[in-house]
């Protein structure tokens, strides 16, 4: 790594963020670059708040996923970043055809369930809910109750178990 490389590829890792026009594509493909002439300078322009870090991560496992398959631009943009970032670990040039059909086909939720072997939830419902925390402690007790598994700061098996709450309720209706 030269100094010159390491100034070119912060200059279009700014470049990238400042044009309007630009998308995790082109800033993936920026910040990669810059990770790979210069990985310290990477990490300060991380730690400054430029581009979250976990974003960052992303998207340069997709410019390194894709890299070489042959995939337009104009396609990739269409399937989006979240679906992008569940099939960089499994893509290669054998299975391309197959996952970008199923990325295109499914939500990323979806997609993220088929690709661990799951069964697809076509058709399945999101509900974002928020509690007051002394309400958030009463639900979590309730939905734990009902069978969910504390998991890291969540719950496992949640759905199942607001299922279960709610047939009992009805059920005494």
């Amino acid at each position: 790594m030269t100094n010159t490389q390491s100034e070119i590829a912060l200059a279009g890792v700014h470049a990238a963020l400042a044009d309007p026009t630009s998308d995790f594509l082109a800033v993936g493909a920026a910040l990669r670059r810059l990770q790979d002439v210069d990985a310290a300078t990477y990490k300060d322009l991380l730690k400054a708040g430029k581009v979250g870090s976990r974003q960052a991560y992303y998207w340069v496992g997709i410019d390194r996923a894709f890299e070489g398959l042959g995939v337009s631009e104009e396609r990739l943009r269409a399937i989006g970043w979240t679906k992008l970032k569940e099939l960089s670990g499994h893509i290669s040039k054998v299975n391309a055809k197959e996952l970008l059909q199923l990325a295109e086909k499914h939500t990323a939720k979806d997609l993220e369930r088929v690709l661990g072997g799951e069964e697809s939830m076509e058709g399945a419902r999101a509900v974002n809910l928020r509690f007051e925390p002394g309400d958030y402690a009463l639900v979590r007790a309730a939905l734990i109750q009902f069978g969910a598994i504390p998991a890291g700061r969540g719950l496992e098996g949640k759905e199942e178990a607001l299922v279960a709450i709610v047939k009992e309720v009805l059920a005494k209706a």
